[in-house]
């Protein structure tokens, strides 16, 4: 199992391939804990390790594809990929154009703020930063924040320069990644349950009915026997 770039990748070559050959899965590896790569280039995370199991237990080899975030749907429509993971929120617009497994991870919404921000109301922050293509914007605008509050930023590293720059006030997104600025600059890391949950799955392309059906059986496999409960106390940690 393999990771490498769609440059590197004879995606070409593997079209119309039979069952036997290896899963192009689609993955955004600047999003740890979810996924990212190691000193080596490896993709790595929690979104790794379980399309690993999922794939081991329907007896599937991988190939991870590491795309820029914004182009791994785009890529999918385009059945240069067979799936995607890569802490992919559900929302109704990507439901009329692709297909979802079930969920596997329910992930908190957070704001991150200076501990002179703390009191500040989240519609008074002046400029927040977000992911583009994220459900941020929805959670924010049903808060009442305003779209010239918004900057989107295209990868969670981005975002996260931004911030440590100034260029930015706070920073709204999955806890999991606002955790990692948290820890490193030791500013207020405030949580509130109106923010909201993102429900993650795997996204397939529209007629790949067969495949969802496989991928939700191995997740209730493992939902069922806790090695799915066991990955995410490991995410929690």
């Amino acid at each position: 199992m393999t990771a490498c770039n769609e440059g590197q990748s004879p995606l070409g070559s593997l079209f119309g391939r039979g069952s036997a050959q290896p899963l192009r899965v689609g993955i955004n590896a600047a999003y740890a804990p979810f996924e990212s790569l190691d000193a080596r280039g490896e993709p790595v995370g929690f979104d790794v390790d379980l399309m690993r199991l999922l794939a081991s237990h329907m007896g599937r080899e991988l190939v991870f594809v590491n795309l820029p975030w914004r182009r791994l749907l785009q890529s999918l429509a385009q059945r240069r990929l067979d799936v995607v993971i890569s802490a992919v929120a559900v929302t109704p617009a990507r439901m009329r154009n692709f297909l979802f497994t079930t969920p596997y991870y329910r992930e908190r919404q957070g704001l991150l703020r200076a501990q002179a921000l703390a009191a500040l109301p989240v519609q008074q922050i002046r400029r927040i930063g977000v992911l583009e293509y994220s459900r941020a914007d929805d959670h924010l605008a049903r808060l009442g924040v305003e779209p010239q509050q918004i900057k989107a930023y295209p990868d969670a590293a981005l975002m996260q320069a931004a911030y440590r720059a100034g260029e930015v006030d706070a920073l709204f997104g999955d806890e999991h990644v606002l955790r990692v600025l948290h820890v490193e600059a030791a500013d207020k890391l405030s949580f509130d349950s109106a923010f909201g949950l993102d429900e993650y799955a795997i996204v397939l392309p529209m007629g790949a009915e067969d495949l969802q059906a496989q991928l939700n059986r191995s997740l209730q496999v493992f939902e069922r026997s806790g090695a799915l409960a066991a990955l995410v106390r490991q995410l929690d940690m």
